[in-house]
């Protein structure tokens, strides 16, 4: 089998799958790669949500063909305080969820295992987002907490899964 040099470039998908390039970081057999790389699938976009909605789902069309195995979640609202912003950053894989997230103060939080997000204000107000996977669709539910927030959350979002 041709082999490329250690450190060679990798330049296709095909050339891994067909057993062409090799090196010290890379031995992979046709087969294996070739199962692996041609079930990848990926999908992204963006959207807003109504924080003044009553609690519900945001339901989002990912277009995978398969249950996700990784999402990834990042959303944003302009806080009350001037120039300040409500950040959350959250993650999804087969084992759970967790999310990273900013209130409109400097408070940063770290949180596992219940949610993939969390807008929310220094006082506790706010609105906990939860993800569902199946093989059409991401739903996150929202749920209100201690009166939720106003305004329109931005946020981008990616699905990977084979």
């Amino acid at each position: 089998m041709p082999q490329a040099s250690a450190g060679a470039v990798i330049s296709s998908a095909a050339q891994i799958a067909a057993g062409v390039i090799t090196n010290t970081h890379i031995n992979a057999s046709a087969a294996i790669a070739a199962s692996k790389l041609a079930g990848f699938v990926r999908s992204n976009g963006q959207g807003t949500f109504d924080l003044a909605t009553a609690d519900g789902n945001i339901v989002i069309a990912h277009n995978l063909g398969v249950v996700p195995k990784h999402v990834m979640f990042i959303m944003q609202l302009r806080g009350a305080l001037t120039g300040s912003e409500m950040k959350s950053y959250g993650f999804y894989d087969s084992s759970g969820q967790s999310f990273v997230r900013q209130t409109d103060g400097v408070n940063t939080n770290i949180v596992g295992g219940a949610s993939i997000g969390w807008i929310a204000q220094d006082g506790g107000a706010g609105t906990s987002f939860t993800l569902t996977v199946d093989a059409t669709n991401l739903t996150i539910a929202t749920v209100k907490q201690a009166g939720g927030l106003t305004g329109t959350i931005r946020f981008v979002w990616e699905a990977a899964g084979f």
